[in-house]
């Protein structure tokens, strides 16, 4: 984050917003307004009683922080079971008992047909009956229709774990969406739900806001400074910090609107990306005050492609 300079008994003009030039011929904006770059108003995700909120009016947060948990009970037993059910799954996926007796067997089966084959085809007859022989050959049959069978079985019990783990991401969506996470890094400006109670989807739970970059917005006159020439460029913005005490800090144009206002003049809208910084536990930059922001033309210019000129 750049530098912020505090100047002392800084005073300018005030005046209705007003462009002038400074004595380098760079656009100077007076009455620029200064706002969130994000503020946002956290909804409840999804029905239920607001069982966890874990923070309080002007408490700071970071990105992805847990604010506020929605009743996931129910949710978190459904994650349970298909843990249960992709744990037996996967068991029995690796269990080959089942196929090896099914080979052992098959591998008696077979001795004991071909032993009374060899006996009913023997110079004595009628020692075991072509029916036995019949039997013996259906039990051998049988157990190596058991061994595709354990095989079988193996497989399926694959395809169990692969849904029993579909529904444990399923649960774990479900649990997630229950979670109200802070999207930014940023300060709880106002609380609008109190813990146990009832939310419904869209019920708004807490304001958060962004104060570590600020946006500042101001027009320029068409006439006098080409757009192109502005966009990217860095600025300095001069604004009042109290009692009558003035500071600066650095930023850079982050958005030249493509669309002129006409009023007595055609003007475009100019917008800057300011970062803020703390001063005995308080942001320097207040959102709401008006400052005045100098362009540096001299100065390279960047191409911001997002809107965030300083991160």
């Amino acid at each position: 984050m750049r530098t912020l300079t505090l100047l002392v008994a800084l005073t300018l003009p005030a005046i209705a917003q007003a462009q002038l030039e400074s004595s380098s011929g760079e656009p100077v904006i007076e009455k620029c307004a200064i706002k969130f770059v994000d503020e946002i108003e956290l909804p409840a995700p999804e029905p239920g009683m607001l069982i966890f909120l874990g923070v309080k009016e002007g408490a700071r947060v970071e990105k992805n922080d847990e604010i506020a948990r929605i009743d996931d009970r129910e949710v978190q037993v459904e994650k349970l079971i298909s843990t249960q059910k992709f744990n037996a799954a996967v068991a029995r996926f690796k269990d080959d008992i089942d196929e090896r007796y099914a080979r052992k067997a098959a591998e008696v089966a077979q001795a004991e047909y071909e032993e009374k084959l060899e006996l009913s085809n023997g110079e004595i007859a009628g020692v075991v009956a072509a029916s036995e022989v019949r039997k013996s050959k259906l039990d051998w049959e049988r157990s190596k229709l058991a061994i595709d069978k354990a095989i079988k079985d193996k497989e399926l019990a694959k395809y169990d774990a692969l849904v029993a783990q579909a529904e444990m991401k399923a649960a774990d969506m479900a649990i997630e969406k229950r979670l109200v996470r802070a999207p930014f890094d940023g300060e709880v400006r106002r609380v609008v739900t109190n813990e146990s109670e009832w939310v419904s989807p869209g019920d708004p739970i807490l304001e958060l806001v962004r104060y570590d970059i600020l946006k500042v917005d101001g027009y320029l006159d068409l006439a006098q400074f080409d757009p192109r020439e502005v966009a990217g460029r860095e600025v300095t913005i001069t604004f009042e910090v109290g009692r009558g005490e003035q500071a600066q800090a650095t930023g850079r144009v982050v958005l030249v609107e493509q669309q002129v206002k006409q009023s007595d003049r055609a003007r475009y809208m100019v917008r800057a990306e300011i970062p803020n910084r703390q001063v005995d536990g308080r942001w320097l930059i207040l959102p709401g005050l008006q400052a005045t922001m100098q362009i540096h033309l001299d100065r390279p210019a960047v191409n911001v492609s997002r809107s965030r000129a300083n991160e």
